[in-house]
C-alpha cells in the first residue's frame, strides 16, 4: 500500500516526479520496490561481535532482521533495548539479528578518530554500553562529499536504499525482504515480533 500511494503521488504531483531521480519520492519508492525481492549480502571489514575474519554477511537461510544504526542517533538508541531482547528471545527460534553501521571519524567528544580507535570506541558503545550480542557490520565511511555531485552512501546503505534511520529490514529464511520499517517508537517493540511472526518464525 505504501509503494501504492507513493506512486500515486508521482502521478497527481508531476512537478515532483519531473525532479532529478534523486528526490524525496523516488528514494521512498526504490526503498520499498525491495519488498519481494532477494536480500542481499551486508559487507564490512570490521565486525562486533563475529569472527575476525569475517567481511560478508549472508541472510539467506534463517529468518534476519537487520537494523542500520549509527551512534549518533537517537531513535536508533533507543530502539537497543528492544532490539537485543528480542535478538534474546526468537534468537532460540533461529531468527538472526545484525545491525549494519559505518565509520564517521567521531563518537561523543572523541573526534578526529582514526578506524582502529574508532572501532574501539563502538566496540564499548555498542557492546558494553548497549549490551548489543549480535553481530555488528561497521562498513567504511564513504568518500567525502563534493559539493554538485550526487552523495555516495557506503556499500551496504546504497544497496538497502536506507534514507533514514533506524531503518530495519525483515527478511525470510528464504533470502527475501518481507518488510522494511523506517524510525522507531514504542509500538515498534510490539510490532516487529507479530511481523517475525509472519515471515516464517515457528
Amino acid at each position: 500500500s505504501t509503494f501504492m500511494i507513493l506512486q500515486q503521488a508521482t502521478t497527481d504531483h508531476p512537478e515532483i516526479a519531473a525532479k532529478d531521480a534523486d528526490t524525496y519520492l523516488e528514494s521512498e519508492r526504490e526503498r520499498y520496490e525491495l519488498v519481494g525481492k532477494p536480500a542481499m549480502t551486508l559487507e564490512a571489514n570490521h565486525w562486533l561481535n563475529a569472527p575476525a575474519d569475517t567481511r560478508v554477511f549472508d541472510p539467506k537461510g534463517r529468518v534476519t532482521v537487520i537494523e542500520f544504526t549509527a551512534h549518533w542517533c537517537i531513535p536508533c538508541r533507543n530502539s537497543y533495548p528492544a532490539m537485543t531482547q528480542m535478538a534474546a528471545k526468537f534468537g532460540k527460534q533461529g531468527v538472526q539479528f545484525v545491525f549494519a553501521t559505518e565509520f564517521y571519524g567521531y563518537l561523543g567528544a572523541r573526534r578526529n578518530l582514526d578506524p582502529a580507535a574508532e572501532f574501539a570506541a563502538d566496540e564499548e558503545y555498542f557492546v558494553t554500553e548497549h549490551g548489543i550480542h549480535f553481530p555488528v557490520a561497521i562498513a567504511d565511511a564513504p568518500p567525502p562529499y563534493q559539493p554538485g555531485t550526487p552523495y555516495v552512501p557506503n556499500v551496504n546503505d546504497g544497496r538497502y536504499k536506507v534514507g533514514g534511520i533506524p531503518q530495519t529490514v525483515v527478511i525470510d529464511r528464504n533470502g527475501t525482504i518481507r518488510r522494511i520499517l523506517t524510525g522507531w517508537d514504542t509500538g515498534n517493540a510490539e510490532r516487529l515480533p507479530a511481523l517475525l511472526g509472519v515471515s516464517g518464525v515457528p
